[in-house]
């Protein structure tokens, strides 16, 4: 798999899209859920491209060095990733918590969001995975 101008500038894109619209079905405002949209949109596509180009393009040279990217090693990337991408917000939220609050406190308040992060990593890395030209190898691939 080569690098690809055109996944990089897609592949974030899908995770804080399917964020915003389901911030905007979930949390109508006046406005028809635009501002709820814009809300969630503008912060999770800040965090998938930094991401993104800060960690995901360094990771994938490096286990392209090391191994064969395949879509699984790909997609277990991505969600290690993601699920990482979530510590330093996790220490945010506990520095803006300070009084009474540990850093244990502040993980578990917002321990879902692991799994969302991890998820969206997941994501951006198949659909990365797909648009810069990823092939199936192995017995598997004549099959589909």
């Amino acid at each position: 798999m080569k690098f690809s101008w055109k996944a990089l500038l897609f592949a974030p894109l899908l995770a804080p899209l399917l964020w915003g619209g389901g911030s905007a079905l979930a949390f109508p405002m006046a406005g028809g859920g635009i501002y709820s949209f814009l809300f969630a949109f503008v912060p999770a596509l800040v965090i998938s491209y930094g991401a993104t180009i800060l960690l995901g393009l360094p990771c994938l040279y490096m286990l392209s060095k090391v191994a064969p990217l395949t879509l699984r090693r790909i997609c277990a990337l991505g969600a290690v990733l993601g699920a990482v991408c979530y510590v330093p917000l996790a220490l945010l939220l506990w520095l803006t918590l300070r009084h009474g609050t540990t850093l244990a406190d502040a993980f578990a308040y917002a321990t879902p969001f692991i799994v969302i992060f991890a998820v969206c990593g997941l994501v951006s890395a198949s659909v990365y995975w797909l648009l810069a030209g990823g092939k199936r190898s192995g017995p598997s691939a004549s099959a589909l």
